[in-house]
């Protein structure tokens, strides 16, 4: 980390804040959780809303953090950029901030460099965090919320939450979020369990069906930590509900709609023209059909893979006489330009997979059996391509070599 591009929530993390990591590890919540340690990591699944960097995350433990819930447990660095004259463009209550080139005529009117693309070369300031991410498929097609302490959100535009249950805490506003929507999200359980986070920084993140929750400071104590992910747990059954009503229960044996955008839940993304002509272009070249990503969502509220559909095409794959789909997936923010593929066949009878999925790796892609489906995705995403032929050819190697789907009926 440069000298000095440090800050805190809380003066109690001031320490760690100057040293840029922690000094506490997650050993004893990993062992009693049956967790895997990764150490610094970046995991796919959680690829939109991780920090942008490895650098920036330690002690990752990844697995089954609560009943039925994929998800993650980690120290994090949280990145809170600059404004031109130096200081944070976040408001509210820091301790000790220091950060290198504060000020600079050329920052001050905007002429300034390109940063490197390496960690710690933006011009940010970086806070000690803990973060509880877990993956929540049946809230995919919401948009995307942001909530947290309401000091640490500017007043004009982003609705103070208190009156809908989450004391002391504002959201983001956005224009996909309606007032019946927002009171939905936030009474009830979900605004109680986060009111009831005591930590001066609170935040909450959903985005394209994965959320975190974060806290300020590096907590390493076990009763906190199995609160934090009480709570994230509890916020993802709530908001699962509240997506409920989108679903419609469909047989994914059966084709669905057509790609409708005008029909899209408000705030579901929808990718650009050279895209769209791209899924066309594949659907012709293999004799596939094309379906609408939100109809596979409605159908599949438990679909695995990460990020929210954006092209999906129905068909014989790899010419099997088992119908099944290719399908490219986004995750958002610092992801754009990217697509990760995926592949959905019905699951053979008994077939099942550990949850958060099986990396299988001849062909380096994840598999997971839910709800009678069988899934599987590439562990890295495509950067401006589809890759659509291997990709055809690797899901039936997956499925094939796990026994995880009938191919030929």
């Amino acid at each position: 980390m440069p000298k000095g591009s440090h800050t805190a929530f809380a003066p109690s993390d001031v320490d760690d804040a100057k040293r840029g990591r922690p000094e506490v590890n997650l050993d004893a919540f990993v062992a009693a959780h049956g967790l895997e340690s990764l150490g610094s990591a970046l995991v796919g699944a959680f690829t939109g809303i991780l920090p942008m960097w490895p650098d920036y995350a330690f002690n990752v433990a990844r697995g089954e953090v609560a009943p039925g819930k994929f998800g993650l447990v980690e120290h994090e660095l949280y990145e809170i950029s600059l404004r031109p004259d130096g200081d944070l463009a976040m408001p509210g209550s820091f301790h000790r901030t220091a950060t290198s080139n504060r000020f600079s005529v050329g920052r001050l009117v905007g002429v300034k460099g390109t940063p490197k693309n390496e960690p710690f070369a933006a011009e940010s300031a970086w806070a000690p965090s803990t973060g509880v991410l877990l993956r929540v498929p049946g809230a995919a097609l919401l948009p995307r919320v942001l909530a947290r302490r309401k000091e640490y959100l500017v007043l004009a535009g982003n609705p103070d939450l208190s009156d809908d249950g989450a004391l002391g805490l504002g959201m983001s506003g956005s224009q996909f979020i309606s007032d019946d929507l927002r009171h939905r999200l936030f009474t009830g359980a979900a605004g109680a369990a986060l009111s009831s986070v005591s930590r001066p920084f609170v935040e909450v993140e959903l985005d394209r069906g994965a959320l975190a929750l974060r806290v300020n400071g590096f907590v390493s104590d076990d009763a906190e930590l199995e609160q934090l992910v009480q709570t994230a747990a509890t916020i993802t059954d709530a908001w699962t509900e509240v997506a409920r009503p989108l679903w419609s229960g469909a047989d994914l044996g059966a084709p669905l709609a057509a790609p409708d955008p005008d029909a899209h839940p408000p705030g579901f993304p929808v990718p650009g023209d050279q895209w769209l002509e791209a899924y066309g272009q594949v659907a012709t070249e293999l004799g596939l059909t094309a379906e609408d990503p939100v109809e596979l969502h409605r159908a599949a509220p438990g679909m695995p893979v990460p990020g929210t559909a954006e092209g999906v095409l129905r068909g014989s794959i790899g010419g099997h006489a088992t119908n099944g789909r290719l399908l490219w997936t986004s995750q958002g923010a610092r992801t754009s330009g990217s697509v990760r593929g995926a592949a959905w066949f019905p699951a053979r009878a008994g077939a099942s997979t550990a949850l958060g999925g099986e990396l299988h790796q001849p062909t380096d892609m994840y598999a997971e059996v839910v709800d009678g489906s069988a899934w599987c995705w590439a562990r890295l995403r495509s950067l401006g391509a589809l890759e659509s032929g291997t990709l055809a050819t690797r899901a039936v190697q997956t499925m094939s070599d796990l026994g995880l789907a009938d191919l030929d009926g």
